[in-house]
C-alpha cells in the first residue's frame, strides 16, 4: 500500500508484511512473529536510499531498520 503521491508530496509511505530473518539491523534479539516493513519514500532516495523501519504489529514498536547509503 502506498500512501501519498510522490509527484505532489515530499514523502510517501509503503507498508508490507515482512519476515524477521530478512531484517538487516535488528533492534531486539528475540524473534518477532508479526512485523511489517515500512518504507518512507523521500526526495533524497536517489542520493541516500529510502528510510526503512520494521515494526511489530502487535506492540507497534520499531524492532529493526535499514541504513541509508
Amino acid at each position: 500500500m502506498i500512501i501519498g503521491d510522490q509527484q505532489s508530496v515530499l514523502c510517501a509511505l509503503l507498508v508490507e508484511p515482512w519476515n524477521w530473518e530478512q531484517v538487516p539491523l535488528k533492534k531486539v534479539k528475540e524473534e518477532q512473529q508479526s512485523i511489517v516493513k515500512v518504507t518512507f519514500l523521500t526526495t533524497k532516495d536517489e542520493l541516500l536510499g529510502p528510510i526503512v523501519k520494521y515494526i511489530n504489529t502487535e506492540s507497534e514498536e520499531i524492532v529493526g531498520y535499514n541504513t541509508r547509503h
